[in-house]
């Protein structure tokens, strides 16, 4: 009689054969050994069966994609034993994008008159500050409706009509590295969307049980709270902010809320320094964004400026810096500023533009074509203990999903 190994052998050895299954790409074969009575409540078995149905679910959604609905239809219906709820939310998606297609032509045009209609109140606006200015009036007046109600921030100081601001452009994202402080990736725009990678549509590419475009973060400033961010669900996608669910209008952020996206997807919102538009989303439970597990929102123009330094109320105190230092955007530029004499280095220095001397500090141009390091009161040569590094990103092919 051949002997029966002990229970929670068999429960290792019968989990690492599931493992090596779904790395083979047999998704079905690891799934039918975690059919095994002998892992019934295990977590880990329940956890590994998530990752293979959500695997059997994005692999049928591509099949129906590329017109394959018999063997979707297979793959659906493996999944319908296990959990009958995640192949209706599927289904509900893969109807959705349908009808989304069919519409796409009618959208266009209704986009093309919009932004007719927009172009032409913007000239009309244009025209009517022309006249203002002549007659000596004032744009901003104290007390004005316009002034009490918020505005998506812009890179131009000057303030858009109500109703018709636009937000900012979203600049292409580049790797901060702060010595003493982190690392982070870092976009600037006032208006940042979060969704997966598959769609290559976001400007935040996670992989997580989300949407290709999931939510936006939005960036306005209203007179009475100053800067701020809201959170807002692209369509009908269940957000939580501090456990709760916000309205499908969107709820603002505050420092040190916990907002989940989804299931496997959660951050925590950091706003350390009220005078300032920008802040950071830490994400959580091994979650990444092209490498990095911080990501540094950077409102443009003046309201983001963001501090560095041993006294700092603001965003990164370290006491390795004599002198703070300030990073702002300006005009598609990073622009680092302190009193301290800063030193840049870069092993590709002779690429045109890269970056550029000014009077108190550098402007780097982001996303950099290569690494440029900024050494803050360098005393000896080798010394790299005072030092802030920019480089490209890591590319979104890369991002690793958590385990």
């Amino acid at each position: 009689m051949t002997p029966q190994l002990p229970s929670f052998l068999r429960r290792r050895l019968l989990l690492s054969d599931s493992r090596k299954a779904l790395l083979a790409g047999e998704p079905g074969q690891a799934l039918d050994l975690l059919d095994d009575t002998c892992l019934q409540g295990a977590v880990e078995a329940e956890k590994l069966r998530e990752r293979i149905l959500d695997l059997l679910c994005r692999e049928a959604a591509k099949l129906e994609s590329e017109g394959h609905p018999g063997e979707a239809a297979r793959l659906f219906d493996r999944v319908l034993k296990y959990d009958a709820a995640r192949v209706q939310v599927w289904r509900r998606r893969l109807d959705a994008d349908a009808k989304g297609s069919q519409s796409a032509s009618l959208s266009g045009v209704r986009r093309e008159a919009q932004e007719g209609i927009i172009g032409a109140m913007e000239s009309l606006l244009g025209r009517m500050r022309d006249e203002r200015s002549r007659a000596g009036t004032k744009t901003e007046a104290a007390g004005s409706d316009h002034d009490l109600a918020p505005r998506v921030l812009s890179s131009t100081p000057e303030p858009t009509e109500q109703g018709l601001s636009r937000s900012s452009p979203i600049q292409p994202a580049f790797d901060l590295e702060i010595d003493g402080v982190g690392e982070f990736l870092v976009v600037s725009g006032s208006l940042v969307t979060i969704g997966h990678p598959g769609g290559q549509v976001a400007d935040l590419r996670i992989l997580a049980d989300i949407d290709p475009s999931h939510v936006r973060l939005v960036c306005s400033e209203s007179f009475h709270a100053g800067p701020g961010w809201r959170v807002e669900p692209v369509g009908e996608q269940v957000i939580a902010v501090r456990g709760q669910p916000i309205d499908p209008g969107g709820a603002v952020m505050h420092d040190d809320d916990e907002v989940q996206l989804a299931g496997d997807l959660t951050f925590v919102f950091r706003r350390l320094d009220a005078a300032s538009g920008s802040a950071i989303l830490e994400l959580l439970h091994g979650a990444e964004c092209a490498g990095r597990k911080r990501v540094l929102l950077l409102a443009p123009g003046p309201f983001g400026r963001v501090r560095l330094g041993p006294l700092s109320e603001g965003y990164f105190r370290t006491s390795r810096l004599k002198e703070e230092v300030t990073l702002r955007i300006e005009d598609s530029s990073l622009v680092v500023e302190s009193p301290a004499e800063l030193q840049v280095e870069s092993a590709q220095a002779h690429l045109p533009g890269l970056f550029e001397p000014i009077s108190g500090g550098v402007r780097i141009s982001c996303p950099p074509a290569a690494r440029v390091e900024i050494l803050i009161d360098r005393e000896e040569p080798e010394d790299l203990s005072r030092s802030i590094s920019v480089s490209p990103p890591a590319a979104w092919a890369d991002i690793k999903r958590p385990t």
